[in-house]
């Protein structure tokens, strides 16, 4: 005879603490391409949408990047003027090997952590930062539909990696998908 087993109580979460009050520096934003006429996979982005995104990622990252799908591709969209880009650097980021990339888009869960090095790690920094690491990288998916649609990018120590909590971060990402990727086009047939 097995006795019941007791089902565990839910506990509510801890209260959420205020963020300290920051006073950002409006960063200097770079882009790919003219964004305001670009289509994706059915999608139209809006530039100044972009600008602002960035630089709500700069009050928690020296390093601040948009990456979005392309014709089913990862490629950074827009990023903020302290990235140094490689003229070699490639367009689009391998997701078909191991890397910090491809963790975000299997598990659909931000990556919050340090870089490991392996061939698409190093590729991505060697094209957009000089070959360097950056202590800290936080990486959270861009979800719509269940589906991963970009991703925001941002670099940081790893001092100020514990100033903040991951949903501040996921909270950019919601509004990216609402300021950035916004007017799907309706879907042929």
């Amino acid at each position: 005879f097995n006795p019941p087993t007791p089902t565990p109580t839910p506990v509510a979460p801890p209260p959420l603490e205020p963020l300290p009050p920051q006073t950002p520096q409006l960063a200097k934003v770079d882009q790919a391409q003219d964004i305001s006429e670009m289509t994706h996979t059915g999608v139209i982005v809006q530039s100044d949408g972009a600008t602002g995104i960035i630089n709500s990622m700069k009050k928690y990252f020296d390093q601040a990047m948009i990456l979005i799908f392309q014709n089913g591709t990862l490629k950074a969209l827009k990023w903020d003027g302290s990235w140094k880009k490689a003229a070699h650097a490639q367009a689009a980021i391998d997701l078909k090997s191991a890397s910090i990339f491809r963790i975000v888009y299997d598990t659909k869960f931000p990556y919050h952590g340090h870089v490991i090095p392996n061939p698409i790690n190093d590729a991505f920094f060697h094209g957009w930062n000089q070959g360097q690491y950056p202590q800290h990288i936080t990486i959270v998916p861009i979800i719509d539909n269940k589906n991963v649609v970009g991703m925001l990018l941002g670099t940081c120590t790893k001092q100020a990696s514990q100033k903040f909590q991951i949903r501040h971060i996921e909270s950019i990402a919601q509004e990216c998908l609402s300021k950035v990727i916004q007017d799907q086009l309706k879907k042929a047939g």
